[in-house]
């Protein structure tokens, strides 16, 4: 369920951005960078960054053979 809201603000806020570009719109501009904010933290929250070591990474290639 979540995914569909992450690509429906992406989506949204890509068309937004676009129409705002052609129209040379301020206010939509702004509440298209808003939206892209609120999805990404979303999405952040949802799928968090796991940051590995380059160590680590070789610590789990070595023990997957």
């Amino acid at each position: 369920m979540t995914s569909y809201f992450v690509n429906i603000g992406i989506f949204s806020s890509a068309a937004l951005l676009l129409v705002a570009t052609i129209s040379k719109s301020m206010l939509i501009m702004f509440i298209a960078l808003i939206l892209a904010v609120i999805t990404q933290t979303l999405y952040r929250k949802k799928y968090p960054r796991k940051n590995k070591s380059f160590r680590e990474l070789l610590d789990e290639r070595s023990e997957k053979r």
